[in-house]
């Protein structure tokens, strides 16, 4: 089964899986009261005859309320039901040394130990970073530039590596385990830039403002649909990440519309001024922006079927690969940045995985990875 929703954020496995996500509003809570509420007054009628069931429904509804928090509660016990949660957090023994080998290798700036290892995310929330970016927020809701600022903003999210988790589909169901087990340390620092509401998100980061010593994880979450772009320019690293919401029903088209919406973000954070080039609002005419306006540059995007040629490091995440048809399919964009001796190394990677549904194991069907060096970063 294929998952190449317009949408990174949420996937729909059936109507069963999308009822146990357990997410309820206050109308769907009052709707699920009412309904105990007929079961129990027909209950209470086959005990007493004599009563008037309009009487007692009405009763029951008077005397009900819709309960504040019960998505939390309703989360929780469906992660404790043995039958649907996977989440494991506990590594067999033999698999302890490659975790260990691995950390090592990323904390040296090699993404390669992430491929097909599913998707990084947090239950923490730091409303501030440790280093500074100019952020970009164009989009259906909100137009804004703020230049300099350490504030996590719409759309992104940082925490540390020992707060870093599994991304789950449904509660208790998570995309692989690798990150449940994997206990990376606190000085590796993750930034979670998510898309936009039918428009981009997106953030220029000073390359030279990157530590020593400090790592720097740079993901966009769980792709269907969404396009995220990691470019270089100068001493500039450009973070750009398009799409739309999964409930997201519009003519909006993050294959068109969405490559003019990135191209405008970069021209409000540069103050560039949009060329002839930019006019074809395509995948193609993305890649051609990038070629000539950027140094080296990433983009992992969904195509449908049509042919894009760029360089090595353009990367689609919907051709038609063999895979098993009851596995779920998302694509990864993530890019790490280190700094040693002074030189300032950056490898991104595109990742095209499955998660089976039974064991939640995930496996990369194809990926690429780039790699980029700054010197005097």
């Amino acid at each position: 089964m294929r998952f190449n929703l317009l949408s990174c954020k949420k996937y729909v496995i059936s109507q069963k899986d999308n009822l146990a996500k357990h997410t309820i509003s206050k109308k769907k809570h009052l709707g699920e009261v009412l309904r105990r509420v007929v079961n129990s007054a027909a209950s209470f009628t086959h005990k007493s005859p004599n009563t008037k069931p309009s009487q007692k429904l009405q009763d029951l509804v008077k005397s009900s309320s819709v309960v504040i928090g019960s998505n939390a509660s309703a989360t929780s016990a469906f992660r404790n039901d043995p039958k649907f949660n996977k989440i494991v957090y506990q590594a067999a023994p033999e698999k302890n040394l490659t975790l260990i080998n691995d950390k090592r290798a990323i904390s040296n700036g090699n993404l390669a130990p992430l491929v097909g290892q599913g998707i990084i995310s947090s239950n923490v929330r730091n409303s501030d970073m440790p280093i500074s970016i100019n952020y970009v927020c164009l989009d259906k809701n909100t137009q804004k530039v703020m230049l300099d600022t350490k504030s996590t903003d719409f759309g992104m999210n940082f925490f540390r590596g020992d707060d870093a988790q599994s991304a789950e589909l449904i509660p208790g169901l998570p995309f692989g385990n690798y990150y449940n087990q994997q206990k990376f340390d606190n000085n590796l620092h993750v930034l979670t830039v998510n898309n936009g509401e039918r428009g981009t998100i997106g953030c220029q980061i000073n390359l030279a403002k990157i530590e020593e010593g400090y790592p720097l994880l740079i993901n966009g979450g769980k792709l269907s649909g969404c396009t995220m772009v990691y470019a270089v320019k100068g001493n500039s690293l450009f973070i750009y990440h398009a799409g739309k919401s999964g409930n997201d029903a519009s003519d909006w088209k993050t294959g068109s519309d969405g490559v003019r919406s990135i191209i405008d973000a970069h021209s409000a954070l540069t103050s560039l001024k949009n060329d002839p080039l930019d006019s074809r609002a395509d995948n193609q005419g993305l890649v051609n922006y990038l070629e000539s306006h950027f140094d080296f540059y990433s983009l992992t995007y969904c195509g449908h079927g049509e042919a894009v040629e760029g360089g090595e490091n353009v990367f689609d995440y919907n051709q038609d690969r063999a895979t098993t048809d009851d596995n779920v399919r998302v694509g990864n964009a993530m890019a790490l940045i280190v700094k040693h001796n002074g030189i300032i190394k950056i490898q991104t990677m595109s990742d095209d995985m499955t998660i089976d549904k039974k064991n939640v194991e995930t496996q990369s069907v194809a990926h690429r990875i780039g790699q980029c060096v700054v010197e005097n970063g």
